[in-house]
């Protein structure tokens, strides 16, 4: 409070300064040490009034409001009091046996302001009588923040546990019996129950008193006889003197146990900080091989049908040694029909159950089951099922089933074709129900399809060329373009790096593309391509192309090389005309955007395939011929799967339904195979000695 000899009990209020601050009050209070609560009674009103203050937010050194300072005073002046209060200083009395056990009670309460406990030890002497003394007790001030009375008590209640353990664990002596005294009937009916029906607060508390003590000690009492009661409001030092009631405990401890006003038997009711419990039933699905499997793990259609295989195997074989062996199209087979059969089950189960609402559901496909139980569709079509070129029906997948939209990945990813071609794609095989919302979600979510294909500001499409509409057959009218460049890499010297152009021939009346490769970007080079095509497709009559100066000079040294050639030369290349050469207006590639267009799709097929991998010339060109046939695979409708392949080839040679390896990238990047098997390019790839990843690919158009 301030610098020289202590202050006297005469020069209080007169010498305390007039600004008395927090900061002082605190550093009075500190000053008491009582580490056995001897004295909590008369502290607790000092950590009252701290409180108080801490309410108001009111600064460290700050002076205090007046009413606040009298209150402050007036403690100031008990302060003095407090040392003419004695204490017992042997808790033993004389006149107990030796051999006499003590009991050991404890009282807990807690109000608005403060909780506590105190505990006393009871003696039983030779003459019959009993006498008590306090041991020690403990306090605590009651939070800022408001909280239920039920609480406050509660946590009384664990002071109670903490002391009753801390007594216990530091006398030597062995107490007969612990009574544990509450007033209030709410906190001694928790304690009788478990703890998870409570909420946390409460269920922690209530675990804890139940940890070190048993439910059959606690007891209730009336709260004026609750000497705990004392703690929670404050006395005078002159009301805790050697024979009150903090020092002996209440009158009633001076008779029998018997004859105590205490009891156990208390009115539950509604008891509250009950926590809201929900009944859970464990509906567990049966163990079955599929369930074990768990398809909605997999995210490679092959990868599941590989794994099921191997599982099947070791099923039959009843051994772990058939997982090692080599899968054949068999084992493939097998599995792809097991899944095909696990996804089928509602719909058999309806089959089986309700016929009448199965044939509601499903009687336009007219499905019936094969004799290998699979459920199939399409039975009015079974004349066109003959004539196909797979000759297989297909087979019925339901849309929710993670086996169906697994399929349906496998199928985008390889090409990552717009919504209708994977709609066709998928039931040359399966026939899914709500297949196009299936697709249209697949192809919404798929990541490189909105990096590649973002939303472009459009124009209004100009009218159709008399080329794109008159009937002809293939390659007759034809337009060409060059994209690129690519960077290959030597033959010889692996090291060494040169440049490639590829060049695609589109035909305007099936849409079918050929893709070449050049060597550079000279007339000469791009003669030798066009001479490579017009020896597999023929001479077109009409060539269409941009105004580039390389399809100029070819332009004109074509016209040369026709006129010089007889018709046995034409014969020999399988040419039965020459063509005319029609060029676009400058800076202006719209006019030739039928082939622009194919260029987009055939340059996002070379990034799934090869992504930043340099390749060979040959294994470039390798590439880029299986990309144009992966290409000319579109469909032109919905309803057949009819393909570019089958007006050139009258046949169709892509194979799209047998299981393709997938093979990791270098440098830890995964490549999605497009009915391509790069597995050599990559092989030669690995062998060119360089830890980082090569130069990329330019393919701006």
């Amino acid at each position: 409070m301030r610098q020289g000899p202590d202050l006297r009990g005469d020069q209080i209020p007169s010498e305390i300064p007039s600004v008395l601050t927090k900061r002082m009050c605190l550093s009075q209070v500190n000053g008491i040490y009582d580490p056995l609560g001897l004295v909590a009674p008369f502290t607790i009103k000092a950590k009252i009034l701290l409180r108080k203050m801490w309410g108001i937010k009111l600064d460290w050194d700050d002076s205090m409001p007046e009413n606040m300072r009298k209150d402050w005073i007036e403690f100031f002046k008990e302060l003095f009091e407090v040392a003419d209060i004695t204490f017992q200083r042997c808790i033993k009395p004389e006149g107990v046996d030796s051999q006499t056990k003590p009991t050991l009670i404890v009282f807990s309460d807690g109000s608005e302001q403060a909780f506590g406990t105190v505990a006393y030890i009871r003696w039983m002497l030779n003459d019959g009588r009993y006498v008590s003394n306090l041991v020690a007790s403990k306090s605590r001030i009651a939070p800022i923040e408001v909280a239920s009375i039920v609480r406050l008590e509660l946590s009384g209640a664990v002071l109670n546990k903490r002391l009753t353990c801390f007594i216990k664990k530091e006398m030597r002596l062995q107490f007969d019996r612990e009574f544990h005294i509450v007033d209030s009937e709410i906190v001694r009916s928790m304690i009788q129950k478990q703890s998870y029906g409570f909420k946390t607060f409460v269920a922690t508390r209530i675990g804890e008193i139940q940890e070190a003590t048993e439910p059959e000690d606690w007891w209730w009492c009336k709260g004026e006889l609750n000497v705990a009661d004392l703690i929670t409001r404050g006395k005078t030092p002159s009301e805790i003197g050697p024979e009150s009631t903090w020092q002996r405990g209440p009158t009633f401890l001076q008779r029998p146990i018997e004859e105590w006003p205490i009891q156990q038997s208390c009115s539950e009711g509604n008891l509250p900080e009950r926590a809201k419990i929900i009944m859970v039933a464990d509906a567990r699905e049966a163990d079955t091989l599929a369930n074990r499997i768990d398809v909605s793990r997999y995210s490679s259609y092959n990868k599941l049908l590989r794994v099921t295989a191997r599982i099947l195997a070791i099923y039959d074989n009843k051994n772990f040694s058939s997982a090692t062996k080599v899968l054949s199209a068999e084992d493939i087979q097998r599995a792809e029909i097991f899944w095909i059969k696990e996804c089928q089950k509602p719909i058999m189960k309806t089959l089986n159950d309700d016929k009448v609402t199965f044939d509601k559901m499903y009687a336009k496909l007219c499905p019936q089951v094969r004799d290998d139980g699979v459920i199939v569709v399409g039975a009015r079509a079974g004349r066109y099922v003959h004539f196909s070129y797979n000759k297989q029906e297909v087979p019925l997948l339901l849309y929710r089933h993670p086996f169906s939209k697994l399929y349906a990945v496998h199928v985008h990813n390889r090409g990552h074709p717009g919504v209708q071609t994977t709609v066709s794609k998928i039931r040359s095989k399966f026939w899914i129900i709500n297949l196009y919302k299936m697709a249209k979600s697949i192809r919404h979510h798929c990541v490189p399809c909105r990096r590649q294909e973002k939303d472009m500001v459009g124009q209004k499409m100009g009218d159709l060329p008399l080329a794109r509409l008159k009937p002809s057959p293939p390659w007759s009218y034809v337009g060409v373009d060059l994209f690129g460049l690519f960077t290959t890499r030597g033959e010889v010297n692996k090291r060494a790096r040169g440049k490639a152009y590829g060049v695609i021939f589109n035909c305007f009346t099936t849409r079918a593309v050929h893709i070449d490769l050049a060597v550079d970007y000279s007339s000469t080079g791009f003669l030798q391509v066009l001479r490579r095509f017009v020896s597999l497709r023929g001479y077109p009559s009409e060539m269409y192309s941009d105004g580039g100066s390389q399809l100029v000079g070819a332009s004109k040294e074509l016209k040369q090389v026709t006129e010089g050639w007889d018709a046995n030369k034409l014969h020999e290349f399988g040419i039965s005309n020459g063509m005319t050469w029609k060029f676009s207006m400058a800076d202006s590639p719209w006019q030739n955007g039928v082939t622009e267009i194919l260029i987009k799709g055939v340059k996002k097929a070379i990034n799934h395939a090869i992504g930043n991998q340099i390749l060979q010339f040959h294994e470039l060109q390798t590439v880029f011929y299986e990309v144009a046939n992966l290409v000319n695979e579109r469909p032109l409708d919905d309803i057949q799967l009819i393909r570019k392949t089958e007006f050139i080839f009258v046949r169709t040679i892509s194979f799209l339904d047998e299981p393709q390896e997938e093979y990791p990238a270098d440098h830890g990047e995964k490549l999605t195979t497009l009915d391509i098997d790069l597995n050599s390019c990559r092989t030669s790839s690995r062998h060119t000695g360089s830890s980082g990843p090569e130069t990329t690919s330019h393919l701006s158009s």
